[in-house]
């Protein structure tokens, strides 16, 4: 109640209600673990509806960067902390700000050597995994299929050209590629083919007894 008293000693009293509105309190601080080059998004979940979240790169002052429950980050690129505040319908703010931490995850790097690069049809290749900050694997061998193990031995059974792809993951499922274009090549078998004649006459017409057979190394 307010009273009013005038220089005449005249007074009147009237009632003035006065409304204390509740600070909202700020949820708890939130991380998050992400992959560099990637994007992700920071929620704040169980806020009271009707209430604003504003986002800030300082823990004090600044200005708002952004508005609501979700913050995205784009093609994020290093380590990270965001500031949230919690403002009411009646424009009443959270007394302090919030943490939003991004981390990032561990990034594995993926490379690999072979045994041999050239072989005939059948032949098996080890393949030597040299990835660092990795503990998953998927080999790709293209037609000859693929592999989750370490270090794996391939027979290869078809002709041709092969590329060979390794994805490395590291524990917090960040993941690195190498792709190694045409590394083992695979030559075909051939029959070999002997002779039943020759005819040393010097006509330049077989005159020598010769083995025929393209991947031949060694004949005794």
């Amino acid at each position: 109640t307010v009273q009013i008293t005038d220089l005449n000693n005249c007074s009147n009293t009237d009632d003035i209600i006065i409304q204390v509105h509740t600070t909202p309190a700020i949820p708890a601080d939130i991380s998050e673990t992400v992959c560099k080059h990637t994007n992700t998004s920071l929620t704040l979940n169980s806020i009271v509806p009707g209430n604003t979240i504003n986002w800030y790169h300082t823990a004090s002052g600044g200005n708002i960067i952004s508005s609501g429950a979700t913050y995205a980050i784009s093609n994020v690129q290093n380590n990270d902390t965001l500031y949230f505040e919690i403002v009411s319908p009646n424009n009443c703010i959270s007394n302090t700000r919030g943490k939003a931490i991004i981390n990032l995850g561990i990034q594995p790097t993926a490379s690999f050597t072979a045994d041999a690069d050239t072989i005939l049809q059948n032949t098996v290749i080890n393949f030597n995994n040299t990835s660092t900050n990795a503990n998953q694997f998927y080999w790709d061998f293209g037609s000859e299929g693929s592999s989750t193990l370490t270090n794996p031995s391939i027979e290869f059974k078809q002709h041709g050209s092969y590329n060979i792809k390794l994805m490395a993951i590291s524990t917090d499922n960040c993941s690195d590629t190498v792709l190694m274009n045409n590394m083992i090549y695979v030559r075909e078998r051939t029959a070999v083919f002997i002779p039943t004649a020759f005819t040393p006459n010097g006509d330049n017409v077989n005159d020598y007894f010769e083995v025929y057979e393209e991947v031949i190394k060694n004949l005794n």
